[in-house]
């Protein structure tokens, strides 16, 4: 028979890859990892005879997975209530609830914690993490490069392989400084800085460890020594200031004791080093035109903010007064409807109706959207605000408790794994930590591939360590059977 399990490497590296979809019309797209997932896990049951079915009821007494299956009760119900209600089109229901929420949430959310424990081991996994990482940043420096130089061959290229359309090329290019920002493989370079963020206390765990993370000698040190700098320069590439705050912050909080460590030994080369800063600081500030960086968004948004003033605030910054906005009128929506919310999925046609008769005022690039022919708008709002005017006050709350468990059980888990594997799974656990905060604070992906992929890892991991731990006993039995004997 045909061994299937180095098929199933195939969607686990589709989960890296958000940008390769499948476009419907000029908006909508249908990620290629939804068709791949199905017909991995219907492959995997027929060939080993695996009953899914039992798989999910271990999974669901023994890991987190059971607090995932409570959110996604309730958004059919909450829904489903929200549609006999009439805030709801039938179509909407079963377009984004039925049949949107349960291939690109459920299944790929399924799917790692039934392949990874039996089929795939960790130690894979944590290889297939890195060559990732170092291929999506060695990615994003090459579009750089070629936007930059205008090099035609590789833009063609990447146009390709990233799966870019014609409309979406201006993106790339579209940097107030003049330079290109990049996306890699992801579907914006917004989103690029998130995926950076999200995977750096892995990248870190797994860096500035004497443990050895690839085989290859050679191809171990230079991955180890040049993924974090590489990490850093894509971020920076992609000109998002607020992933780059998101990132500084977060080394500091990581390395918070090292660096006090650092500081009380080494203090007069950081006396030295700030002040090399501060000058390189101040000489960029007095020979780059300001009105085209980055720092004048930050500095007029923040003089604005003294004035309590919300048309001021708002009109600052476009990006930012567009996020303030949605926020706004998404609280509003939700204070209308707070316990069930008006239906996940029905942001569109419920926003667009509330910003009509908003009392806030618009920015230039929402009221163009509004008066467009379709109608369609960005929701640029956070994990936060997205679920409490879609599903209420319940919803907010059991995604909470979902993403707060997996963050507990990782941690109640760790000390069964060793080496490597102990190196990930608590990167792993701070990654879902600062997810989690982005998620609620900044910025929405709760139901991006990438999310799922990691929490179901996870999960993937607790029944690992179950597996080990009833190994273990059953170990220590047999060990006390023979001496009673």
């Amino acid at each position: 028979m045909i061994n299937i399990t180095k098929f199933l490497y195939i969607p686990l590296i589709l989960y890296f890859f958000p940008a390769f979809v499948f476009f419907i019309g000029e908006k909508s797209y249908f990620p290629f990892l939804i068709i791949i997932v199905p017909i991995a896990m219907v492959l995997l049951s027929l060939h080993n005879k695996q009953n899914l079915f039992k798989e999910f009821c271990f999974l669901y007494k023994n890991t987190q997975m059971k607090y995932f299956v409570y959110l996604y009760c309730w958004l059919l119900l909450s829904s489903f209530i929200s549609f006999l209600c009439g805030y709801y089109s039938f179509y909407r229901f079963l377009l984004y609830v039925i049949i949107g929420f349960t291939f690109r949430g459920v299944l790929l959310y399924l799917f790692p914690q039934f392949v990874i424990p039996k089929f795939v081991p960790l130690k894979n996994i944590i290889k297939l993490f890195v060559i990732a990482y170092l291929f999506i940043f060695l990615w994003g420096i090459f579009e750089f490069i070629g936007a930059y130089f205008q090099i035609d061959i590789i833009n063609s290229c990447i146009s390709f392989l990233s799966n870019i359309r014609e409309e979406e090329k201006s993106l790339i290019l579209e940097s107030l400084s003049g330079l290109p920002r990049i996306r890699s493989v992801s579907m914006e370079p917004g989103t690029f800085g998130l995926f950076i963020a999200v995977n750096l206390p892995i990248i870190y765990s797994l860096c500035l460890s004497k443990t050895r993370v690839l085989n290859n000698t050679i191809m171990n040190f230079v991955t180890k020594k040049s993924l974090i700098i590489l990490a850093w320069i894509c971020l920076i590439m992609t000109q998002s200031p607020i992933y780059l705050i998101i990132c500084s912050l977060l080394t500091i909080v990581i390395f918070f004791n090292r660096m006090l460590c650092f500081l009380k030994k080494h203090y007069k080369s950081f006396l030295l080093l700030f002040v090399i800063l501060t000058c390189v600081i101040f000489l960029v500030v007095n020979t780059v035109d300001l009105s085209k960086s980055y720092i004048s968004r930050i500095l007029n948004f923040v003089s604005e903010l003294s004035t309590f003033d919300i048309e001021r605030i708002i009109f600052a910054d476009p990006s930012m007064g567009t996020r303030i906005v949605n926020n706004m009128n998404q609280i509003c929506l939700f204070l209308k409807h707070p316990v069930l919310g008006i239906g996940f999925g029905n942001n569109g046609p419920m926003l667009i109706s509330q910003l009509a008769h908003s009392p806030i005022p618009l920015t230039s690039e929402m009221q163009k959207a509004l008066n467009s022919a379709d109608n369609s708008i960005a929701i640029t709002s956070n994990a936060m605000y997205y679920l409490l005017f879609q599903t209420g006050l319940i919803g907010f709350a059991l995604y909470c408790l979902f993403m707060t468990k997996c963050i507990k059980y990782l941690n109640k888990v760790k000390k069964y794994f060793y080496g490597i594997e102990f190196l990930f799974v608590d990167g792993l656990r701070k990654s879902l930590m600062c997810m989690f905060l982005i998620s609620i604070l900044y910025n929405q992906n709760f139901v991006d591939q990438y999310v799922f992929f990691l929490t179901s890892i996870s999960c993937a991991i607790v029944v690992i360590a179950k597996l080990r731990i009833k190994k273990l006993n059953e170990s220590e039995r047999q060990l006390v059977d023979e001496k009673s004997q």
